[in-house]
């Protein structure tokens, strides 16, 4: 089995939540900054931010096939 087999073997959702950690992770250890050096004092957030984007993105992804999941069984 290949890697994207055994990806697509954990169900989307808990990918899905899995990933907003992992982008949240990133963001606290500097990974998402140029040099690694996370900002003292935070920014504005903007809709374009791309963190704030991904997050937004998963999480609405996630409610949406919870949402979903409870019309098919």
């Amino acid at each position: 089995m290949n890697l994207e087999e055994n990806i697509r073997k954990i169900p989307l959702v808990d990918r899905l939540e899995d990933s907003l950690r992992r982008v949240q992770r990133m963001y606290r250890e500097g990974q998402l900054f140029p040099g690694g050096v996370v900002p003292r004092v935070p920014a504005t957030v903007q809709p374009n931010d791309d963190d704030y984007f991904i997050q937004k993105t998963l999480n609405d992804a996630m409610r949406e096939l919870k949402r979903l999941k409870g019309f098919v069984k």
